[in-house]
């Protein structure tokens, strides 16, 4: 399994890595959704990568809050 991030700013929002980013050698790392808006890369946790796996059609901000689609 890769390490999924998130970007703003890019085709897809998401992106896979077989390697997670090492922050001694990459300075635009960020850890919250707040940092996604602005630009930086932001490491999606175990249980987002889940969910994101479960529900790819949904937007960034319901994927990084985990936040069920309604149902009708």
């Amino acid at each position: 399994m890769g390490y999924i991030y998130i970007k703003n700013n890019i085709s897809g929002n998401f992106v896979e890595f077989r390697q997670k980013f090492d922050s001694n050698l990459f300075n635009n790392i960020g850890d919250s959704f707040e940092d996604y808006i602005n630009g930086k890369w932001v490491l999606l946790s175990d249980e987002q990568v889940e969910f994101y796996k479960k529900h790819r059609n949904l937007s960034v901000k319901d994927i990084w809050y985990m936040i069920e689609p309604e149902q009708n």
